[in-house]
This record gives C-alpha cells, sequence and structure tokens, in this order.
C-alpha cells in the first residue's frame, strides 16, 4: 500500500542500483573528462610543435609581416626573444607589456600554459618554445602562444555533453530499473492487499496471478491456502448448523416423545376395554397407527440430524437401488411418475455402509418425485467411471434448479419446498464423502436436474468409522 513513509520494496531494489549505477557514471564520466582534456592537450601541443618547428626553420623569424601573416594562419601570437630573456619580436598586441611577455618567454621554453594580463582581463595562453639560430650565429628562441579560449570551450562542451549523457543513462537507468521491478513487486503488493483483505475477514479475495517462478509459486500457495480456509470455513460453519439441528432433534424428541409414549399407552389400554366394539377398535387401531408413525419420524429426523457411525461392507449398488425403487412403486404411480433404470451388469462391489447408501438413494429419489407435481419420468443409471470409481445418476424431468442455488441446495436448512427442513442433501453429501465420494446436482439439458453419486472401489470391507 502506497503510504507515505513506509520503506516499500520497490525503493529498496531501485535505489542502491541506481546509486551504484549512478557513482558508475560518474566516475565513467571523470574518466571521459580527463581522457578527453589529456587528448585535445595533446593535439594542440602537436600542432604548435609542428608549427613552430616550420617557422624556425624557414628563415624569416625577424620579418614582421612574414610573422603577422603566419599568426594569421596558425591563430597564435609569434615572440622572438634571446637567450637572456629580451624580446626582439612580438605579434601580440600594442600595449602588452613586453617585459612580463620576456618573463613569460623565457618560462615557455620549457614548455606550459601562461597568463598574460590584457586589459580586459587575464587571458590564458598555451606556449611552446623551439631554439632558432640568428644570423651572426646567434642563439635565440621562438615562443608560440595560442589562446586557449577555444581550446577551453570545446573542452567545457564536450564534458558537458558527456555529462547530459551520463545523466540520460541515470535517468534511463532508473526508469528501466523501475518497470523491472515493478515486475517483482506488484504481485507482492497483491500479496499484501490479498492478505491485509484476508486479516478484515474477507474470504473472497481475490486470487493471485501465477506461474513458475518464486513470485507465482507464492500466489499458487497463498491461493490454495484462501481456499482451504474457505472450504474450512464452509465445513466449521455447516458442523454448527448439524450440530445445533442436533441439539433441536435430540430437544424435540425429548418433548414430544414422552407425551406420545403417554398417548399410545392410553390408546392401548382402551383397546383393550373396548374389545367387541369393531368400529372403536377400527378407531383405535388407526390412532395408534399414527403415533408410531409420528414416532418413525422423529426416529428419522435424529438419524438425519446425527449421522452416526459408518458400517461398511462389502456391497452391491445394483440390487439396493432395485430396492429403492421397489419400495417407492406405489408413491411413483400415485403421482403419475415413470420409473426407469438402466443398470450395469458389471459393477464392482464397493465397500459402504448399506444403510446409509440407501438413505441417500432414497432421499435423491424422493426429491426427484417431489420436483414433478404433475408427473414425469425418474430415470436410475450406473455404470463405472475411470475404472476405480462406480457412478449412480438419478434424473428428472422436473424443474431443475433455479439459477445461483446449485450449492446453496447442500447448505443445512436451505429448502425450496414449504415442508421441508433443508437437511436430506446436506446429510447425503455428507454421507457420500465419509465414504471418499462426491455427489453432485446440475441440471439437464433437457430440463430437470441431475444427482450424480460417485463412490470409490475397493477400500476396507469392513470397516467402522465415525461420521
Amino acid at each position: 500500500m502506497k503510504i507515505l513513509g513506509q520503506r516499500r520494496i520497490i525503493y529498496r531494489i531501485i535505489l542502491p542500483f541506481t546509486l551504484l549505477f549512478g557513482a558508475t557514471l560518474f566516475s565513467a564520466w571523470l574518466v571521459s573528462s580527463y581522457v578527453v582534456s589529456r587528448f585535445l592537450a595533446q593535439n594542440l601541443n602537436r600542432n604548435m610543435v609542428q608549427a613552430a618547428e616550420i617557422i624556425s626553420s624557414s628563415g624569416y623569424v625577424m620579418n614582421p609581416a612574414i610573422l603577422r601573416q603566419l599568426k594569421e594562419v596558425i591563430n597564435a601570437d609569434i615572440v622572438v626573444s634571446t637567450a637572456d630573456g629580451r624580446v626582439i619580436r612580438s605579434t601580440f598586441p600594442t600595449g602588452i607589456n613586453h617585459e612580463k611577455i620576456s618573463g613569460l618567454a623565457a618560462i615557455s621554453r620549457n614548455g606550459g600554459q601562461a597568463t598574460i594580463s590584457l586589459k580586459k582581463g587575464s587571458k590564458h595562453y598555451y606556449s611552446i618554445s623551439r631554439p632558432v639560430i640568428m644570423p651572426g650565429n646567434r642563439k635565440a628562441f621562438i615562443s608560440l602562444w595560442k589562446s586557449t579560449r577555444d581550446f577551453d570551450r570545446l573542452r567545457l562542451h564536450i564534458i558537458i555533453i558527456l555529462g547530459a549523457i551520463a545523466l540520460a543513462g541515470l535517468g534511463a537507468m532508473a526508469w528501466v530499473g523501475w518497470l523491472i521491478a515493478r515486475t517483482i513487486t506488484a504481485p507482492v503488493e497483491g500479496l499484501v492487499r490479498a492478505t491485509e483483505s484476508l486479516a478484515h475477514g474477507d474470504r473472497q479475495a481475490a486470487g493471485l496471478p501465477q506461474g513458475n517462478d518464486e513470485i507465482g509459486r507464492l500466489g499458487a500457495s497463498f491461493n490454495r491456502m484462501v481456499e482451504q480456509l474457505r472450504q474450512a470455513e464452509k465445513k466449521l460453519v455447516e458442523t454448527e448448523k448439524m450440530a445445533a439441528a442436533g441439539q433441536l432433534a435430540a430437544g424435540l424428541a425429548h418433548e414430544i416423545r414422552n407425551p406420545l409414549t403417554s398417548i399410545k399407552m392410553l390408546g392401548q389400554v382402551l383397546k383393550k376395554r373396548l374389545a367387541g366394539q369393531e368400529d372403536n377398535q377400527r378407531l383405535l387401531d388407526s390412532l395408534v397407527g399414527e403415533i408410531s408413525r409420528l414416532d418413525r419420524i422423529i426416529q428419522e429426523l435424529i438419524d438425519r440430524a446425527r449421522p452416526g457411525e459408518l458400517k461398511k461392507e462389502p456391497l452391491s449398488v445394483n440390487p439396493a437401488v432395485r430396492e429403492i425403487l421397489a419400495a417407492t412403486r406405489e408413491q411413483m404411480i400415485a403421482r403419475k411418475i415413470v420409473v426407469r433404470e438402466q443398470l450395469s451388469e458389471t459393477l464392482p462391489v464397493v465397500s459402504a455402509d448399506p444403510g446409509k447408501v440407501r438413505q441417500v438413494l432414497w432421499n435423491l429419489v424422493l426429491n426427484a418425485s417431489e420436483a414433478m407435481p404433475r408427473g414425469g419420468i425418474i430415470q436410475v443409471t450406473t455404470g463405472i467411471e475411470n475404472d476405480d470409481c462406480i457412478r449412480i445418476i438419478v434424473e428428472d424431468t422436473g424443474v431443475g434448479i433455479k439459477a445461483g442455488e446449485r450449492e446453496l441446495v447442500f447448505e443445512p436448512f436451505f429448502t425450496s419446498k414449504p415442508e421441508g427442513m433443508g437437511l436430506g442433501l446436506t446429510i447425503s453429501r455428507k454421507l457420500i464423502a465419509a465414504h471418499g465420494g462426491e455427489l453432485s446436482l446440475e441440471n439437464r439439458a433437457g430440463g430437470g436436474c441431475r444427482a450424480v453419486i460417485t463412490l470409490p472401489v475397493g477400500g476396507d470391507k469392513n470397516h467402522v468409522e465415525r461420521l
């Protein structure tokens, strides 16, 4: 997050490299400036030496007109002095202190730079001196004095250009470094935002990009962690709801069963007292039967809210399917529902709790029938999937699942039926998951709903497992 004063990782990456690159460029600039200055000075010295040698050997060193013409050609002043430093000829403007020139000429005999004071300030010269033989075999010296103004301007211009190139390179390096660093820090900043959102309770944090590098693998690990956290939270909520349902069922059972037991006992006593009265006997039989049915409903509610244990044993699925379809045949006929079966005869035996599997099948078949109040078709299909699972499909031609309710129907207490409790599919999925399988719902292309159960083949043949 971009907070003032916060040390962002991108700065910690860019700044050291930028400073290092800047120091390298500055050093390169200094070295380049020195090399350029040295090259220009050597080139100037070489040209002046050549000019001095040509003039000294020309024989015209005492001709003022020739010296002035040479000054225009070589763009340098010419001074001829005796061995003791006295100036004989000079192309410097009038008004120049020739005594000072005489002193500087002595210095120039060793070569080097000198400064002559002019009326408009100090003007720097580069001088070089060569011996010359005058008439009468007199020894003298010819000195060339070239203003360093143009030389200094050229050198300064080149140094400024090199400095501008160095600064441009530094800026380009900083910009490219920023772009490269962003490719590293952007996913990290996304991870920071996602973790902060997660810490504030947002379990729908956006997924991070994934890749083959370390950052990508970190993003993939974070996405898996968030998904596992969502699933764990979802299971925790379902567990709490199921616990609440279990407590509710236990309370109802206790509060309702006691008076029902008393009513049932009174009905049985009354039936004995009214022996021989057939009409009353039939009424009492109906009363006792309804009380027994209520007791079974309460027990079924308890069983649904508290699934108990899995008692696995070898199970052939097809007979269990046929048993459920046979038990519901009369009910289907009454509802004008046609039941079809397409069962594979090569199904392997699975290790499962027969009672729990029948409970799931019963619930799916009843749900399918309730989705078709005006009649329809139910088809149950079994088969093998991927050689290691069996598949049970229950299809209907009813109204199907509403948009957005595909996963909600498995939530505890979620129901679209006025008389439903919303526990049937929740318990069914939990039972199938306890067997290592899956239960899913989807809409059929031609209308209606399809419930798919997959159960793994193999496992312990006889095994008791707590749900």
